[in-house]
């Protein structure tokens, strides 16, 4: 039978005990690391095994348990793609995590003595639920291994004695049906008829097949027969790799080199909305790392450099708004705290604007689809980093992801319902690439891998993201790969080497 997993702090041994009591009074079973780990044993896999086995999870959310690395942990395995838990929050003390925001909390007291009815009901659906999915599973692959068997069981005398009489019958059938040919044959004088020749008139489309195509003014892009089946886009995304722009198809193919310099390094490429140009960080090799760096713009072809800004300082993460006018990014000027500017595009005369202007580190900007909202992530109100919404003025900040842990390199989907983000989720200097809603709900985490994931940006359709990953401190040394990740879930595919990917629009017919 399976059964509840309690996930809790230490510290609050003594109410989970409790709760386990009284779930167990309902006749439900229920499953505590307390007691159920076997000695010796290794209690980590013995943990996501239970895990993986239980019909649902209790979380009991207290200011010690939203402290604790391990109940984290415990909540990301649960929602593992391979295991997709339905948990259920309890409050104990304090106040609901925005980590479990999206789901009904049920409250309960230090000393409760009973629990509430539909709490019981909504466990009890739940291990029923998985109770039927388990056995459907299990009854078709009984189906699949007796049909298997059948299948190697050999022939009895009463089956070789059927086969027998069936394949002489059906040599009889045979020769009758070649009398028949014959007698026919004769009676035509064995003369036959070539079926009436037909004349093909030419059509519409193989004289389309010699029409003089339209000359086009616009740098030719490269789109391949794959775009219209992944993406959405025209297949093609923009990478940097050792210090210089490239543009390659989503597969990895057709890689080509549209920037490099000698004298300094080009990274963070992103799309305009037309997807004709590409605005980046450029920053010169002899200065510290990105100390005196600025934004420039290309062609796709690699013509018509630009520079934009001449801030000569650390300068990051541009990123267009959707109507083209406005390039936002993030810049450490003055005091050297790092701010989110908004550069106007159609008059750089005038100075970039600072929108957060505080103490705080702010990165990584991003603009909603309907140009609103400015996403950043930033270090207020704690030491790690949160993802923040702000209006496009920089008023109306709000908090949209805080789970304790560092957030990094917010990204919206083209029709801005999805956020995808960054997250070093455990503490072991890896990061992973989680989901979520454009108001943080409905947080889903869809790879981790002890590397550090991280820069996800959605396709043009919404259906895929684009990452690239790095060894994390203290594993072996290898180049930073670019892969390619459903929504949906599923193993992410590898693209090719290089970082910070970015996949483009459909091309502007204008």
């Amino acid at each position: 039978m399976s059964h509840i997993f309690i996930s809790y702090s230490k510290k609050d041994i003594d109410f989970a005990r409790r709760l386990r009591e009284l779930l167990q009074a309902q006749g439900l079973v229920v499953w505590m690391d307390e007691k159920q780990i076997a000695p010796s044993a290794r209690w980590w896999p013995t943990i996501k095994q239970n895990i993986a086995r239980a019909s649902a999870m209790i979380v009991i959310m207290s200011p010690n348990s939203e402290e604790s690395e391990w109940v984290e942990r415990e909540i990301l395995v649960a929602e593992d793609p391979d295991n997709r838990k339905t948990i259920f929050p309890v409050l104990l003390a304090g106040k609901v995590w925005a980590r479990l925001g999206n789901l009904q909390a049920t409250m309960l007291t230090p000393d409760v003595s009973a629990l509430p009815p539909e709490f019981i009901e909504a466990l009890k659906t739940a291990q029923s639920s998985y109770v039927k999915r388990t056995t459907t599973t299990t009854d078709l692959r009984r189906q699949t291994n007796t049909m298997r068997s059948s299948a190697l069981v050999p022939p009895t005398r009463s089956r070789v004695s059927n086969a027998l009489l069936i394949a002489i019958v059906a040599v009889s059938l045979l020769g009758l049906g070649i009398l028949g040919t014959a007698w026919l044959r004769r009676d035509t004088n064995q003369t036959a008829t070539p079926p009436p020749q037909q004349t093909l008139t030419p059509t519409s489309v193989a004289q389309a097949k010699t029409a003089t195509p339209t000359p086009t003014t616009s740098p030719p892009i490269n789109t391949p027969e794959l775009s219209t089946l992944m993406g959405g886009g025209t297949g093609v995304i923009a990478f940097s790799r050792d210090g210089e722009l490239y543009l390659a198809n989503i597969d990895g193919t057709g890689e080509k080199l549209i920037y490099s310099d000698p004298g300094a390094d080009a990274a963070v490429p992103v799309w305009s909305p037309d997807g004709k140009r590409i605005a980046f960080r450029r920053d010169p090799k002899e200065s510290p790392e990105i100390a005196n760096a600025d934004i420039f713009t290309i062609n796709v072809d690699g013509s018509n450099l630009q520079q934009l800004t001449t801030l000569n300082a650390d300068i990051s993460s541009p990123t267009w708004s959707p109507d083209g006018l406005y390039l936002a990014f993030r810049a450490g000027v003055g005091s050297g705290n790092r701010e989110i500017m908004v550069l106007k595009l159609d008059d750089l005369t005038k100075p970039a604007v600072n929108l957060t202007g505080n103490a705080a580190q702010d990165l990584t900007p991003i603009w909603s689809a309907d140009g609103k909202y400015i996403y950043f992530s930033t270090q207020r109100p704690a030491a790690t980093y949160s993802i923040f919404r702000m209006n496009a003025d920089g008023s109306g900040v709000t908090q949209i992801i805080n789970n304790g842990f560092n957030n990094y390199q917010p990204d919206l989907s083209s029709n801005g319902s999805s956020l995808a983000y960054s997250s070093s989720i455990s503490r072991d200097n890896g990061r992973g690439i989680f989901v979520a809603t454009s108001t943080g709900k409905s947080v889903q985490l869809l790879f981790k891998d002890g590397k550090i994931n991280q820069a996800p940006v959605f396709s043009p359709d919404g259906q895929w993201l684009l990452f690239f990953a790095t060894p994390a401190a203290g594993q072996k040394s290898a180049p930073s790969m670019i892969y390619r990740l459903p929504v949906a879930g599923g193993a992410p595919t590898f693209v090719i080497n290089g970082e910070f990917p970015a996949w483009q629009p459909l091309a502007s017919t204008n």
